[in-house]
């Protein structure tokens, strides 16, 4: 890897891991009512540092951003607001997203924080098996997906086996990107 993606990824990061720890500190003051959008940021900041730390290949990142992430998410989905000792542990875990920035900025390999990890992997756990069902949603019609013409390849690809879906993907021609 080229050390422009690096240090771009160091960059990057840094941003992310500073405004992740900015949301967290923010949270400890806000109440139930309102943390949900700062939960929904945090998630994002978390979900940017692991895909680009995944994207570059530093799996010890990855782990903790990654383990952050789902339980961020946990609580963007119940509505609750992390007591004291999660957001301490959020803390500290961007703390340790941090330093292995900062060592891979030395240029270092990054060292995995197994006790972060630990501790994020016993709390996602402790909240999965507290998890209750949810209730269910009332159901609403489906409206029928019209009917698109596919492309000549897509139409004389076999059928898919039961049970799956087609997805056709028809990119713009000059979109950016379209490898």
């Amino acid at each position: 890897m080229s050390n422009d993606y690096m240090d771009l990824f160091v960059e990057e990061a840094r941003e992310n891991i500073d405004e992740l720890i900015a949301g967290l500190l923010r949270l400890e003051s806000e109440d139930a009512s309102t943390a949900g959008h700062t939960i929904n940021e945090l998630f994002r900041f978390a979900h940017n540092v692991k895909g680009m730390a995944a994207t570059v290949g530093l799996d010890p990142i990855t782990l903790v951003a990654h383990r952050s992430e789902d339980l961020l998410d946990g609580y963007r989905q119940s509505g609750d607001k992390p007591d004291s000792p999660t957001n301490d542990l959020f803390l500290g875990a961007a703390d340790a997203l941090s330093e292995m920035i900062e060592a891979l900025a030395a240029g270092n390999d990054p060292l995995p924080n197994n006790d972060i990890l630990a501790k994020l992997e016993e709390r996602v756990e402790k909240s999965e098996s507290t998890e209750t069902e949810p209730i269910a949603a009332a159901e609403t019609p489906v409206e029928p997906t019209p009917e698109i013409p596919l492309p000549a390849i897509v139409a004389d690809a076999p059928e898919p086996p039961a049970g799956t879906t087609r997805l056709a993907v028809q990119l713009v021609d000059g979109c950016a990107l379209a490898g």
